[in-house]
């Protein structure tokens, strides 16, 4: 994503379209750019934000721009189109949630894949372009910009043989397991759309589940129940799509919220057998949204004691690590960052 040119990715926002006229081009860009900058700091607000602030509606978003981006532009009499993105400053925002007493989160999730199942008296369906219960959860998987990371599985010959949609509706742990391992993902969200009919009226019922990377359930969603004429429940189905987004970007936020006044802050011993792999470790360390900054305090020729200050919560940490194939271990309070097979 282009908002990665961000020094902090969470604090930008990409791919902002705007297409304006005035009288003038210049006049164009100039109502554009307001325009742009208005809906991007209103989205960064709702990503990491646990509820709205009132005093954001005062402020200026260009006061808290750190760099703008133009991916494409074209500027003709009176007219002035773009692509754009903008990121905003961390330290600039961060001050600003503190003055509030603000709640926030600015970790991202690991990859969760997205399994979207169609049930329907005809048949199981899970890699149906055409149906748009399945492209539209492929397409929230390239277009979400939330804390929450989506991710999806091309329809391939080889994954549909793999991932039979039966087994996939039957949350077979094998199948998922392998899912998750094709997508290089951490979970798996089957989102399973049941239809039925009564006379002239269809009903679904829609199941969230969230299954770790061995294929087991660690989290689920009540039921969605959505009822109408039949043929007229597609905008029911994309209101559902966009509950079951809000509750697990809202789950996310609450696990991993923080405020100005917290103490983020992890001491943490790495051990290691030699210098390449200190070296390794404290770049794969560098590379982790959860860690917002490190400073080694002692060190020798066989560890390093860390002072972690922390974007998330422990158990992200503990995500994050291993996907980086290290682990977090946690003896009497006292915390290791060791390898996964140490």
């Amino acid at each position: 994503m282009a908002e990665t040119r961000c020094s902090a990715p969470v604090f930008g926002v990409s791919a902002i379209t705007i297409d304006e006229s005035a009288d003038t081009a210049n006049l164009a860009q100039q109502i554009a750019m307001k325009e742009a900058h208005d809906t991007a700091f209103t989205q960064m607000l709702d990503r990491l934000l646990l509820s709205p602030l009132p005093a954001a509606e005062a402020l200026v978003p260009e006061d808290f721009a750190e760099l703008v981006h133009i991916r494409t532009e074209t500027s003709l009499p009176g007219r002035y189109i773009a692509e754009i993105d903008i990121c905003f400053s961390p330290q600039e925002v961060r001050r600003f949630f503190t003055s509030q007493q603000a709640v926030w989160a600015e970790v991202r999730t690991p990859p969760i894949l997205v399994l979207p199942i169609y049930e329907t008296p005809a048949g199981i369906r899970a890699w149906r372009d055409d149906v748009s219960w399945i492209a539209g959860w492929r397409d929230i998987a390239t277009t979400h910009q939330g804390l929450v990371q989506f991710t999806s599985l091309p329809r391939t010959l080889v994954n549909e043989r793999q991932l039979r949609a039966e087994s996939l509706a039957s949350a077979a742990p094998d199948i998922l397991a392998k899912a998750i391992d094709i997508a290089g993902a951490v979970q798996v969200l089957v989102l399973h759309a049941t239809q039925s009919f009564q006379e002239d009226r269809e009903q679904f019922i829609v199941r969230a589940t969230l299954y770790n990377e061995e294929g087991q359930a660690i989290a689920s969603l009540d039921d969605f129940v959505v009822s109408g004429v039949t043929g007229q429940t597609k905008a029911q189905l994309d209101a559902v799509k966009s509950d079951i987004i809000s509750e697990f970007e809202m789950s996310w936020k609450e696990a991993n919220q923080r405020t100005g006044t917290d103490d983020n802050t992890l001491i943490v011993e790495m051990p290691y057998d030699d210098l390449a792999t200190w070296l390794q470790r404290r770049t794969a360390l560098q590379s982790m949204p959860i860690i917002a900054s490190f400073k080694v305090l002692t060190q020798t020729n066989r560890s390093a004691i860390l002072a972690i200050e922390m974007a998330g919560s422990i158990e992200s940490l503990r995500y994050s690590l291993s996907s980086l194939n290290l682990r977090l271990e946690n003896n009497d309070d006292a915390y290791s960052i060791i390898g996964q097979e140490e």
